[in-house]
């Protein structure tokens, strides 16, 4: 259900995405493939704020989220500037995204 949530969003069906998304972190909240869904989900759906916390739990829980998938993965391309956002990258991608991405706060 994780990976189909985005995929309806993309569709246009946008309550069931929600319900389909809101039921696998109901299934499994602490599962840090699925808070990295979900963060990509809420940041196409634009819910940059939950889409954050969505990735902060993945590193609590995951200790680290490949650097590639957050300077890469265009579903999160609406928070990658937030600075929160920043603050999950390694030290040495921090730099670089400071410089390509304006901050936004």
């Amino acid at each position: 259900m994780n990976l189909g949530a985005p995929a309806l969003l993309r569709l246009g069906e946008n309550e069931k995405a929600d319900r389909w998304m809101k039921t696998s972190l109901d299934r499994a909240p602490g599962e840090p493939i699925v808070l990295y869904n979900a963060a990509c989900y809420y940041a196409m759906a634009g819910d940059r704020e939950k889409a954050v916390d969505c990735l902060e739990k993945c590193y609590l829980r995951a200790g680290t989220i490949n650097p590639d998938w957050l300077k890469n993965d265009s579903d999160l391309d609406n928070i990658r500037g937030l600075e929160r956002f920043i603050r999950l990258l390694p030290e040495e991608s921090r730099k670089r995204q400071c410089e390509e991405v304006p901050a936004i706060n």
